[in-house]
């Protein structure tokens, strides 16, 4: 998850939900969004080599949705993404959804075996 500058929830709604939560739905302005997501939009482009070419963001949206003890349980962020896939001009839209089961609780981690030898990536 993404940190949100200030000035971009600076005029934001905050509606309560039929469960009580509260959900904060931002219109990002497509600059800012590039550049808070520039590692991944970049990433893109490394990962795929010359085959990417121009990559256009539009309409991106974050929704956020906080349960009442104050924990995110639900954070999606949508988009429609142009680009240039080897010479060809596509659009798709993107959408990442994020859930956190039972947030707060305390949660065991059993790493499978041999998890030493595995390359770190990133």
């Amino acid at each position: 998850l993404q940190t949100l500058p200030a000035d971009v929830l600076k005029d934001v709604e905050v509606v309560k939900d039929e469960d009580g939560n509260s959900v904060v739905e931002v219109n990002v302005d497509p600059a800012m969004f590039e550049q808070i997501y520039d590692k991944a939009l970049d990433s893109m482009g490394e990962d795929y080599g010359e085959l990417i070419g121009s990559i256009d963001v539009k309409n991106p949206k974050v929704k956020v949705v906080v349960n009442k003890k104050g924990y995110i349980v639900d954070y999606v962020m949508s988009f429609t993404m142009d680009m240039g896939v080897a010479g060809q001009d596509t659009s798709s839209e993107v959408v990442m959804k994020v859930e956190f089961d039972n947030p707060g609780k305390s949660v065991t981690v059993t790493p499978m075996e041999g998890y030493e030898n595995y390359e770190l990536v990133g």
